[in-house]
């Protein structure tokens, strides 16, 4: 049963990040990455390595279709790395 509880914190944690993500993209607004960050960070301290396997496609979603430049984009993508980081402990 506790195997259980925990894949459902980790897909939950997950989803939530997967919307924030989509709304980073549309807004291109730094506090969305923020909370994404912070999410996959919850989530790696529901399943540890698990989690992290989305990183590399959310960032590449949001570096190739962020409505901001690019230099502001891979800032913003290294503000939700800390997020994650701080979040993760």
């Amino acid at each position: 049963m506790a195997l259980s509880v925990r894949m459902f914190g980790l897909s939950s944690w997950l989803v939530a990040a997967a919307y924030a993500t989509v709304r980073a993209v549309e807004t291109a607004a730094t506090r969305w990455l923020l909370l994404a960050g912070t999410a996959i960070g919850f989530a790696f301290l529901t399943k540890m390595l698990q989690a992290l396997l989305v990183v590399p496609a959310f960032a590449l979603v949001y570096l190739i279709a962020a409505p901001t430049p690019v230099r502001r984009r891979i800032w913003q993508l290294l503000v939700g790395g800390v997020a994650i980081v701080g979040s993760a402990g």
